[in-house]
């Protein structure tokens, strides 16, 4: 019960202290205080706009002002400062928050949670319903305040009109000698500014009996009495103009715009307030909990430092052990090292045996010939050194001093003419022309077989050369022709190809690798494709295409792994396509295999015409023919 019980205990007591420490950085981390004062700042110069454009509205129609420019300035400065307002609000009250701001919030409430005398946090919800609420209050102000400016400064150009024309009248009264009602003109369209200011919209009759006053002067001609007129039904206009100045002021006077703006800014400080105060508590509380973990790692510190002379003690131990270990990994690893070279070399042995079988097949069949015509124009010769050997006498006896007698040769001519028998002595001479011909062939074919293995090898040329790819596969087909012959269709689509910089002897493997192992995957029936061409990219593109069995979609990717193969066990060691591969990745070459099972292979290599030479020396020849 207790070998489990106190790592679990432990492990709890680390979760504890890990979800506190978590908890403390979380709230010590503050990442809104900015905002919120930004946002505090914001309020107090948005109040006060609003309480200066109230004060403007009111001192601009006490004092009968047209303060509209001030009141455009005022508009502009509210409204932006109540865009930035808005702005703060919804950074500080995302819609949507991050998953590190909603841990922080998860420790603000376990941190909380602990002191019952927290201060009260005003919750999100109505932080939003206020703003809300100022954000209506705003817009209503800064209409409000925009309607006024247009309607009293609409009231004032009709006012200072109706003093223009007043003025007007009362001079053309004058110069007519109409001073009685001149005077009654002027002391009328007084009074009827003044009232009108007082003016409220149950009663307006003192302004309307000063404008049938004026309307009653009798004018000394009809053009006076139009004038008249008109100037009482400016005065009745002036009436609803006031009327509606007075509505809008008495709006703007009524916003709570600035109590709603003081309450809004309430909750952002007493919320500024609050993670001010979890803020200093979580860092004095981390600041206590750091001098406690320095104490435990003090504590545990000196167990260690006790642990340590332990430690060193078996060091030694250990280091011998490891040494002792390391050197019987370092001896398996060699060993296996040789392993894999003597595999290798004997597959090289085995393959290049099937392959020198082959070639020695191949010498053996003209050879044969050549001996069998040898010794059939032996023969023929020496039936020929038997018919002729009266001439001989003859020519003899001919060139002897003195010279026969004519008895002597004429016996000799006697004895030619019955002893030799021409046709026999042409078909003789026509047989041995045969054979000579016929073993001509055969030892012109065994010629060009040595000089195929010869140019194969190029153990006479440098080890980096240019190389005409085709001759290298029409060598390669000579050298393997034992494979191809019996029932496999040779097709050879070569078009003129660049010679490539490359190392002869190792792209020769590539090829009689690649065709063994198409002869063999075709079990010696079917059609091998050989194709040469140069792509878009400049690049020698070498195809090798058979009808073999073909390999399965789940092999492709393993084929060319190191002793990977799909033959059965005792017929190959799958180092054939490994090698390939290795060989044109030194030349810095690409190959790709395409397959399908019943279908046949496809392989296309594709070589750089430069080349890549690997420090300027030979390629490693470490890796000779092997079929996979």
């Amino acid at each position: 019960m207790q070998a489990w019980t106190k790592p679990l205990a432990n492990a709890l007591a680390i979760a504890l202290a890990l979800l506190l420490l978590g908890t403390l950085l979380l709230v010590s981390s503050g990442t809104s205080d900015g905002v919120q004062r930004s946002l505090d700042q914001q309020l107090v110069g948005l109040r006060e706009l609003g309480s200066a454009m109230q004060s403007e509205v009111v001192t601009a129609d006490g004092l009968q002002l047209d303060a509209s420019d001030r009141f455009v300035t005022l508009s502009l400065e509210f409204d932006a400062s109540r865009k930035r307002s808005i702005n703060l609000m919804t950074e500080l009250l995302p819609e949507s928050k991050g998953t590190l701001e909603g841990t922080r919030q998860v420790a603000l409430w376990l941190f909380n949670s602990l002191d019952s005398d927290a201060r009260s946090l005003a919750s999100e919800d109505l932080l939003r319903g206020e703003f809300d609420r100022l954000s209506v209050e705003g817009q209503t102000l800064l209409k409000d305040v925009q309607a006024f400016s247009a309607s009293h400064a609409a009231y004032l150009a009709h006012r200072e009109s109706l003093a223009d024309s007043g003025r007007q009248v009362v001079s053309d009264l004058r110069q007519r000698g109409q001073e009685a009602a001149a005077d009654v003109v002027f002391a009328g369209v007084q009074q009827a500014l003044e009232r009108i200011r007082r003016t409220t919209e149950d009663d307006t009759s003192l302004v309307t009996n000063v404008a049938r006053r004026i309307r009653d002067v009798s004018g000394p001609n009809e053009k006076m009495r139009v004038e008249l007129v008109g100037l009482s039904q400016q005065i009745d206009a002036m009436v609803p103009l006031h009327l509606e100045v007075q509505q809008q002021l008495d709006r703007v006077a009524r916003s709570e715009f600035v109590n709603v703006t003081e309450s809004v800014r309430s909750l952002v400080i007493n919320n500024y307030l609050y993670a001010l105060k979890d803020t200093g508590d979580a860092r004095v509380l981390l600041n206590i909990y750091t001098l406690l973990m320095l104490i435990n790692l003090v504590f545990f510190g000196f167990g260690l430092a006790r642990s340590h002379a332990v430690l060193n003690r078996s060091h030694t131990i250990l280091e011998e052990r490891v040494k002792e270990r390391t050197h019987e990994l370092e001896t398996a690893y060699e060993d296996l090292k040789e392993s894999q070279v003597q595999l290798v070399q004997a597959e090289k042995m085995s393959s290049l045996g099937q392959l020198v079988a082959g070639v020695v097949h191949e010498i053996n069949t003209p050879l044969l010939y050549v001996l069998n015509n040898t010794q059939m124009t032996h023969e023929a010769m020496a039936d020929l050194e038997r018919g002729l050997g009266t001439v001989k006498k003859l020519v003899s006896c001919l060139n002897e001093e003195p010279p026969a007698s004519e008895n002597q040769i004429g016996e000799l001519l006697t004895s030619l003419r019955e002893t030799m028998d021409v046709a026999d002595l042409e078909e003789g001479i026509e047989e041995v022309l045969a054979l000579t011909t016929d073993s001509t062939e055969g030892l012109n074919d065994i010629d060009a077989l040595v000089k195929s293995l010869k140019d194969f090898s190029r153990l006479d040329r440098a080890t980096y050369d240019r190389f005409d790819v085709r001759e290298g596969l029409e060598k390669t087909l000579l050298i393997t022709k034992n494979l191809l012959k019996y029932g496999i269709d040779v097709e050879k689509n070569f078009e003129e190809v660049p010679e490539i910089l490359c190392a002869p002897s190792r792209v020769n493997q590539v090829f009689i690798n690649l065709i063994t192992n198409a002869a063999q995957a075709m079990d010696g029936k079917g059609k091998l494709q050989l194709s040469t061409r140069v792509n878009d990219s400049g690049q020698v593109v070498v195809g090798v295409r058979d009808t073999g069995c073909g390999i399965a979609a789940d092999h492709l990717e393993k084929v060319l792994d190191p002793f990977f193969t799909t033959k059965p066990v005792g017929e190959g060691t799958g180092l054939g396509l490994s090698i390939v591969r290795k060989i044109m990745d030194e030349h810095g070459g690409k190959l790709e295999i395409s397959s399908k099972v019943d279908a046949g292979t496809q392989i296309t290599l594709t070589f750089p015409i430069e080349g890549i030479k690997q420090d300027g020396k030979p390629a490693s020849s470490s890796d000779d023919v092997e079929a996979a």
